[in-house]
């Protein structure tokens, strides 16, 4: 069996026959593509629909209007909100970034398992249909070192899928050069790290100066996971101060406090 398994992952790399989270063999076409079994499929659904029970009127509150984090004791905003200042309007995530979702976005980033930009792209495009079907959506880059390794930059690949599977305009506008890795560091220290290190692209200011481009006025930035925000604030900063009037973000998962 284990021979087996061994040839079946080397033939078929790019479409491995076992389930990403229970090592489940995969049936069916859906499941090879999304790399999931149906019973971990319906356990993701699941746990999305207990995430949008916390949108539901009766639950106003529970959600900080401007991270999207669970509310502890506050009221509308949470106290990290209340003494920070983003350029940009509100997070919403799809997910809180634990158990399978935090196993998934792992697995997705760090373990090569590109083909779940595929089940991202299905929860944000029914998201943005549904909240902002007018706006323009813009990928967060990945740091240049983080892309390099992976080989491939992961949002600017679902921006990809949206565009081409779903039809949403996607607009690869910004470039991000540098840094060092902000895991350990503070909301003030990830703001310092990444200023002036996030900038449009050459090809976007160009046709901006002859003409060719002007800035939409409504954009959703997408990224993998909300930490600080610090990230997503850079990115709404150089886009505000092109001429933006409303950028919001939308991510995967929200972390912990």
């Amino acid at each position: 069996m284990k021979t087996t398994n061994f040839f079946q992952d080397f033939l078929f790399p790019l479409y491995p026959l076992r389930c990403i989270l229970c090592g489940k063999p995969l049936i069916g076409e859906k499941a090879v593509i999304s790399g999931l079994c149906l019973s971990c499929t319906r356990q993701l659904f699941e746990y999305r629909l207990r995430e949008l029970q916390k949108d539901d009127p009766e639950f106003h509150g529970v959600l900080c209007r401007t991270c999207g984090r669970p509310l502890i004791s506050s009221w509308e905003e949470c106290l990290y909100c209340r003494d920070r200042s983003y350029d940009f309007v509100s997070n919403h995530s799809i997910f809180l970034y634990d158990g399978p979702v935090r196993e998934l976005i792992q697995q997705y980033k760090f373990k090569s398992q590109s083909r779940l930009v595929y089940l991202w792209a299905y929860f944000f495009a029914h998201y943005l249909r549904h909240h902002w079907p007018a706006a323009v959506v813009v990928p967060v880059p990945g740091r240049r070192s983080s892309v390099r390794r992976r080989g491939w930059d992961q949002m600017y690949r679902l921006g990809g899928v949206l565009k081409k599977e779903y039809g949403i305009t996607v607009l690869f506008l910004l470039d991000r050069r540098g840094g060092s890795s902000q895991k350990t560091l503070s909301y003030e220290g990830r703001l310092h790290n990444l200023k002036g290190r996030i900038s449009l692209k050459y090809s976007v200011k160009r046709s901006m100066k002859t003409g060719y481009f002007e800035m939409p006025d409504q954009i959703v930035l997408i990224d993998d996971i909300f930490t600080t925000g610090a990230t997503l604030s850079e990115c709404a900063h150089v886009l505000s101060e092109k001429g933006a009037k409303r950028v919001r973000a939308l991510t995967i998962g929200r972390a912990p406090y």
